[in-house]
């Protein structure tokens, strides 16, 4: 079967991984990103292996382009079956020096645009009687960062979206899952094996692969009786 596929943050890392996972899977990927130049080049990528996508420029921090981004996908493609949050903002300082405008940044990306995909694609799945919606939380949540308190607070109120929404939408026949990565290899900080060290009881980063593979189960088919979760993928980082 067929789906449309919606990925927020999925011009690059991790986002960018997990479309083309879900674009060999056969589904209609739709490719969100604010740099309509890496939305370009995904959307060419997955083009190229014979996936099908469609790209999906704009900040899902703002309601209005949220509905305009939807609302075009649902013209282009078809209404939208499985929701991945995967856009997240990340700003680092201590609490006394981190700025009002780079905390409503980060919640804005983070939070508010997993709640506003959410509210606007969920009606139509609760019409149709199912669909997923997979947010993705990271292990910061589970143990606070020094000086991420912006990302630990939106990550952690991912988790209490994720357990409203399932309870909300369960009687639909609707998934709400969170997924949340430990340290992972992406192209913006190179990470190595070598860090991992004592921190990761598997002795590595884990694999922008294994996230995405991770996220194709908990939105498909084998996976429709697990609601409200969050599954940690960390290599046991966090017990």
């Amino acid at each position: 079967m067929t789906r449309v596929v919606f990925i927020t943050g999925a011009s690059q890392n991790t986002g960018r991984t997990m479309a083309e996972h879900f674009a060999r899977r056969g589904d209609v990927v739709v490719v969100n990103g604010r740099s309509a130049d890496h939305v370009a080049d995904t959307v060419e990528k997955i083009r190229a292996a014979d996936g099908q996508a469609h790209g999906c420029v704009g900040d899902i921090g703002s309601p209005d382009e949220v509905d305009r981004m939807v609302s075009e996908t649902e013209e282009a493609v078809g209404p939208v079956d499985v929701l991945v949050h995967s856009a997240t903002a990340r700003k680092h300082a201590p609490i006394a020096e981190i700025s009002f405008e780079d905390w409503s940044w980060v919640i804005a990306t983070t939070l508010t645009g997993a709640f506003l995909c959410a509210q606007r694609v969920a009606p139509g799945m609760v019409e149709r009687g199912g669909g997923s919606i997979l947010f993705l939380g990271g292990h910061s949540a589970h143990s606070g960062v020094v000086g991420g308190t912006a990302t630990t607070s939106a990550k952690s109120g991912l988790w209490g979206l994720t357990k409203s929404l399932a309870r909300e939408l369960a009687p639909a026949g609707v998934t709400v899952n969170c997924l949340s990565p430990g340290f992972v290899r992406t192209d913006r900080d190179g990470d190595s094996d070598a860090r991992a060290g004592g921190r990761v009881p598997m002795g590595r980063f884990g694999t922008q692969d294994e996230i995405a593979s991770s996220a194709l189960f908990l939105t498909g088919p084998e996976a429709r009786y697990i609601t409200g979760q969050v599954i940690s993928v960390n290599g046991g980082v966090y017990m």
